[in-house]
Formats: structure tokens, C-alpha cells, sequence
């Protein structure tokens, strides 16, 4: 009883921002995902607890939040941090919450 009662009130323990953040970032089961490759320059990087965060800007101007973590890689020896103003190509789940973009990382090329 005291498990059930100690598991019960973490459930409802306040989150931090960075938390509510990697959870409102994913895409919910009614947003629909398709494939996308992404290529542009990197803006800024947020480190999160499984990789980060790459803001990039497309040769277009269009912003896209880029997630790359080597769980959700195809291939997770393709892991690689990137720095800001670097060039990069990914392929991924893409979907868009409140005009912004955003991309999950499943191949770096």
C-alpha cells in the first residue's frame, strides 16, 4: 500500500519547464508525421537529456526544431553533435505544432 501510495504522488509532482517541454515537443497520435529531409544551417543548440535540440534554418528561411538523440536513429552510430553555424542533412518524422516545425532525426547524412 505504501508503493501504491509513494508511485501515485510522483504522478502528480510538478514538472520542470524543460520537462513539460520535451513532452509537449512530441508529435501526439492524432498530428499526422511523414518523412522529410532537412538541410540547412544550424542557429542554436539545446542540450537535452537524450542529445538535443538543433534549431536550423533552411536555404528557404524556414525554421525547423530539429530532434537528434541516438534512440530515435535508425542507426545510432550516426550520433554526432553539431555547432552552430554548421551544415547539415537529416532525414526524419516531421510534423508541425503551432507553425513551427519539427523534425525527428531517424538518419544524419
Amino acid at each position: 500500500m505504501l508503493f501504491a501510495t509513494v508511485v501515485l504522488s510522483n504522478c502528480n509532482s510538478p514538472k520542470s519547464e524543460a520537462e513539460v517541454a520535451e513532452i509537449s515537443s512530441a508529435p501526439s497520435p492524432q498530428q499526422a508525421t511523414e518523412t522529410r529531409i532537412v538541410e540547412g544551417t544550424v542557429a542554436e543548440i539545446r542540450n537535452r537529456k537524450d542529445g538535443y535540440t538543433a534549431v536550423v534554418v533552411t536555404s528557404s528561411k524556414e525554421n525547423f526544431e530539429v530532434l537528434v538523440s541516438r534512440a530515435n536513429l535508425k542507426n545510432p552510430t550516426q550520433y554526432r553533435t553539431y555547432k552552430m553555424n554548421e551544415f547539415i542533412t537529416v532525414t526524419g518524422d516531421y510534423w508541425k505544432v503551432d507553425k513551427q516545425n519539427h523534425l525527428t532525426v531517424r538518419v544524419i547524412q
